[in-house]
């Protein structure tokens, strides 16, 4: 538990959201391997289908793969293995599938739903769509180099960005010898072959196997960081490393223990005795992390030595080894993190918490003003100030976007107004004509847009274009007057031109619910100025009306003349249907469990 917890890519790895998803492992083989030996087997292999299921609610998804094709590789093994019942083995490694799809349905539905209609950015030159190959060059830029396996064992070996791999010199002896010595054991070997499996994985493009396995397996292309293979070879040398601990504790196979442990000895020995030379020669010294692992190993050889005393000492030793292996992994895990003294690391939890005199400037400017939709200088203000801050805005860090909104050049004044976007926030004017109305502390400046749309209006002529290419280069023509002109690709409803005011106004404005006030001398449609998707539903006074998508990505909804109130509710059918299959599959998992 240390060391899976500790250690690897769980006890070093940045990314909360890939975190989440790697926890889950241990509990998803435990039933796994329950359900194999027959132990209530139809619980367990629903279990495993839970906690899996789980692993996919985490919110990415190269993780949750990953385990999802090591569970699968060990069903088919066991259905096909000669001498095994092959249809109850079929019926329980269904159950497992089945279970895990419909836990993870809440997540899973909504997310192809927003993949099949977006691009997102995979390290190319050009974002991708669901349909898209990632091109093999993305994936050699996320490899484990083979230099880097041995990152497993000596700190300061892995080039990795985003995690260590290292579990130590304890860890991976106390590994060797539960291979070693429990061979037998039908888990072992398991194991074994599934860390070995995942190592050659992990090096992705320095082997011919990786590209053999994205061009064969289905949706495997999508877990583009095939370095993350270091997850599952980390997991399985921790449920090693335990079989090892056993022997130990034990006193089991003295053959393969006695080697273990002048492996061990003349492991350390070897780093200390360079350690001696180098320092003798004038040469760089080995690092601290290093001559650390060196000692680290020669006294693992000592206590296991002194196990063979007895009882006592086996425990003893036991307890040695723990802090032994604590040390290892104290020594490069907190090594990973940042701290509030160094400058260079903190500057982005910095920008968290700084430039509140400019958030404060803003929320007064939203209060007199009405909603506001800012667009932030990410050379100034690396983060997404709006997300963090409350704020809407144009443009900001993100994985992917709708194919709608790609269409769009952010970068020009007309799209800027169209979208309503009232302030620009950076030390420097992006265009002439902004107004500088604040300065913070920190330098960074705010500027106000002169001619933003509001965030709703009214059209009273609509024009269609079309196709995209067309309908972006009409919004950039000087003549289309977002006022009075609504343009839309295909067909176009009837609207009336009158004369008159329009009144237009915000009553709600939420996440999933915006309510408009709106009063016409004649028929209009009334433009919302946020992305229109997949589960936006419009009502006027009440009833259910057509969603038009305005600009090629806004919404908008046809009223008649005269007083009406338009209601825009976000009721997406794939979280609902979801949300039910999720249900469905808790009920099922209990039933299971309480029945068997």
């Amino acid at each position: 538990g240390c060391i899976f917890g500790f250690g690897g890519f769980i006890g070093t790895v940045a990314w909360l959201d890939v975190v989440n998803g790697a926890l889950w492992a241990p509990l998803v083989f435990l039933y796994l391997f329950r359900a194999l030996r027959g132990e209530r087997p139809a619980a367990s292999a629903a279990l495993a289908g839970f906690w899996l299921g789980i692993a996919w609610l985490s919110g990415h998804h190269e993780i949750p793969l990953l385990t999802s094709f090591a569970v699968l590789g060990v069903w088919v093994y066991a259905i096909f293995r000669e001498g095994r019942p092959f249809r109850s083995r079929l019926r329980l490694a269904v159950l497992t599938v089945a279970v895990a799809g419909l836990i993870s349905a809440v997540q899973l539905i909504p997310t192809y739903e927003f993949g099949r209609i977006s691009k997102r950015w995979v390290g190319a030159d050009q974002p991708v769509g669901w349909t898209d190959r990632i091109p093999y060059t993305v994936p050699t830029i996320y490899s484990m180099p083979v230099g880097g396996l041995l990152g497993i064992i000596l700190p300061g070996r892995s080039t990795n960005a985003d995690f260590s791999p290292f579990l130590g010199v304890v860890a991976c002896s106390l590994a060797a010898l539960g291979v070693l010595g429990a061979w037998r054991e039908t888990r072992v070997r398991w194991m074994a072959l599934m860390a070995a499996a995942a190592a050659a994985y992990s090096l992705g493009a320095f082997t011919p196997l990786y590209g053999v396995l994205v061009s064969t397996v289905p949706m495997l292309s999508r877990a583009r960081y095939p370095v993350r293979g270091i997850h599952l070879l980390g997991f399985c040398l921790a449920v090693l490393a335990a079989y090892g601990a056993d022997i130990v504790l034990e006193g089991g196979s003295p053959r393969w223990t006695r080697r273990i442990r002048l492996g061990l000895l003349g492991f350390g020995g070897l780093i200390l005795a360079s350690a001696v030379v180098f320092a003798a020669g004038h040469k760089p010294d080995l690092t601290d992390g290093v001559l650390l692992t060196g000692l680290v190993a020669c006294g693992a050889a000592g206590l296991i030595l002194a196990s063979q005393s007895g009882a006592l000492a086996r425990r003893a030793t036991f307890a040695g080894l723990l802090a032994l292996t604590l040390t290892e992994l104290y020594f490069v895990g907190t090594a990973n993190y940042s701290n509030r003294y160094n400058k260079d690391q903190f500057r982005f939890v910095r920008s968290l918490t700084g430039n509140k005199d400019i958030v404060n400037f803003l929320r007064n400017e939203q209060l007199q003003r009405g909603p506001l939709r800012v667009n932030v200088s990410d050379a100034d203000i690396p983060m997404n100030f709006g997300d963090w801050h409350g704020f809407d805005m144009l443009q900001g860090y993100v994985a992917g976007v709708t194919s709608n909104l790609l269409g769009h050049e952010f970068h020009t004044k007309r799209t800027q107004s169209l979208f309503g976007v009232t302030h620009w926030v950076a030390r420097n004017a992006e265009r002439p004509d902004q107004q500088e109305v604040f300065t913070g502390e920190t330098g960074v400046k705010v500027w106000r847009n002169p001619d933003p749309m509001p965030r709703a209006w009214v059209v009273h002529e609509a024009v269609t274009a079309a196709h995209e290419g067309e309908l972006a280069r009409r919004i950039q023509d000087d003549t289309l007057d977002f006022h009075r002109t609504v343009l839309l690709l295909g067909e176009s409803p009837r609207l009336d031109s009158c004369a008159g005011e329009d009144q237009v106004r915000l009553l709600r404005h939420l996440t999933d619910r915006v309510v408009i006030s709106a009063k016409l001398p004649c028929r209009g449609m009334v433009i919302l100025a946020e992305t229109n998707f997949p589960g936006w539903r419009a009502t006027v006074d009440g009833k259910p009306t057509r969603l038009w998508e305005a600009y090629g990505s806004l919404r908008g909804a046809v009223v008649e003349g005269g007083e009406h109130t338009v209601e825009f509710r976000y009721r997406p059918l794939s979280v609902y249907l979801g949300a039910a299959l999720t249900g469905l599959g808790l009920l099922l998992t209990v039933w299971l469990v309480r029945r068997s």
